[in-house]
C-alpha cells in the first residue's frame, strides 16, 4: 500500500515550489538494511523531478528528520508520464538531470556522454555517436546500460539505440599546445648547445694552465737537493680519514605505489522493507 508523500513526511519542512513537484508523488517502499544506517525511500510520481531537487529533498530529509544520525538517505525514484512523453522528447527536458546523475557516478562517463551526439532516427531510436578512442569503447556498454535503467525503467519507456564512432577532431587547445611544446623544446636544445661550446671553452682553458703549472712543476723539481729524494713520502694511511671521500651506492630507488580498491557505484544491501501501512507519524519515529 502506497502513501502520499506528505502523508509520509507530515513534519518535513520544504518550499512551495518543491511541495508543487510532490502533489503526484507516493512512497511505495521504504526500506533499510541491518544497522538501520542506509534507508531508501521510493518514490512513485507522475511528474519529472529533476535530479538536484531530489538530492535537496534528500538533504532535508536526512537533516530534519534524522538530525544529529549518522544515515544515508537515497530516494529511488520512477514516474508514470503522460503520452506526451517519448525518448526524444524525455531527452531534451530530462538531459541535464542524466548528466548531473551520471557525473555524481562516474565523472569520466561523464565527459563521455556530454561531448557524444544524441540524435534520433525515430521517436524511440537513438544513435549515440561517441569519439573513437579507447576510453569510449571500454565505458560504452556502461553508459548503454546507465541509459537504459534511465529511460527505460525509471520512466517505463523503450529505447533502442545505436552506438557508432567517428574520429575525433584536432583541437586548437591541442594544436597550441604541441606548438608551445616544440617551441620550448627549441629553446632547450639552443641553451643547451651555448652551454655545451662554454663549457668546451673552459676546459681548454684549464687544459691549458694544467699543462703550464706541469711544465713549471718540472723544472722546480730539477732544482731540488738529491736528497729529498730520500725523504720519507707519507702512505695512503698516514691522511686523516676526514680528508678521503668515500662513495657507497645504497641500492635502487623504487617508488611504491598502492592501488585504488575497486568503487562499485548502487551497491546494493540486504535490507528489510518497513511497511508504509503502518507509518502514522514521520518516519524517523519508525
Amino acid at each position: 500500500m502506497s502513501k502520499s508523500f506528505r502523508d509520509v513526511f507530515p513534519t518535513l519542512k520544504l518550499d512551495d515550489e518543491m511541495w508543487r513537484l510532490l502533489e503526484t508523488a507516493e512512497v511505495t517502499k521504504i526500506s533499510a538494511n541491518h544497522d538501520h544506517n542506509h534507508i531508501r525511500i521510493y518514490l512513485s510520481a507522475e511528474r519529472l523531478i529533476f535530479k538536484k531537487n531530489i538530492w535537496n529533498i534528500e538533504k532535508e530529509i536526512r537533516k530534519q528528520i534524522f538530525q544529529n544520525k549518522d544515515i544515508t538517505v537515497k530516494i529511488i525514484e520512477s514516474y508514470k508520464l503522460s503520452e506526451q512523453y517519448n525518448p526524444e522528447t524525455l531527452l531534451e527536458v530530462y538531459r541535464d538531470s542524466i548528466l548531473d546523475e551520471l557525473n555524481a557516478y562516474s565523472v569520466l562517463e561523464y565527459n563521455l556522454l556530454k561531448t557524444a551526439d544524441m540524435q534520433f532516427s525515430d521517436s524511440n531510436h537513438m544513435k549515440l555517436t561517441m569519439d573513437e578512442t579507447i576510453i569510449a569503447k571500454t565505458r560504452s556498454d556502461e553508459i548503454l546500460e546507465f541509459l537504459e535503467k534511465i529511460f527505460c525503467e525509471r520512466c517505463g519507456m523503450n529505447l533502442s539505440i545505436d552506438v557508432e564512432y567517428k574520429k575525433p577532431q584536432e583541437s586548437k587547445y591541442r594544436k597550441n599546445a604541441a606548438k608551445q611544446i616544440e617551441q620550448e623544446v627549441a629553446t632547450i636544445i639552443s641553451r643547451t648547445k651555448f652551454g655545451l661550446s662554454e663549457e668546451t671553452k673552459a676546459e681548454e682553458q684549464n687544459n691549458n694552465i694544467s699543462q703550464t703549472e706541469e711544465e713549471n712543476t718540472i723544472k722546480a723539481s730539477s732544482t731540488l737537493d738529491t736528497a729529498s729524494n730520500n725523504a720519507k713520502v707519507p702512505s695512503d694511511e698516514s691522511i686523516p680519514a676526514k680528508n678521503k671521500k668515500t662513495f657507497e651506492k645504497k641500492g635502487d630507488f623504487r617508488r611504491k605505489f598502492d592501488s585504488n580498491p575497486d568503487v562499485i557505484y548502487g551497491r546494493d544491501f540486504d535490507d528489510e522493507t518497513i511497511e508504509i501501512s503502518k507509518i502514522d507519524g514521520p518516519i524517523g519515529e519508525v
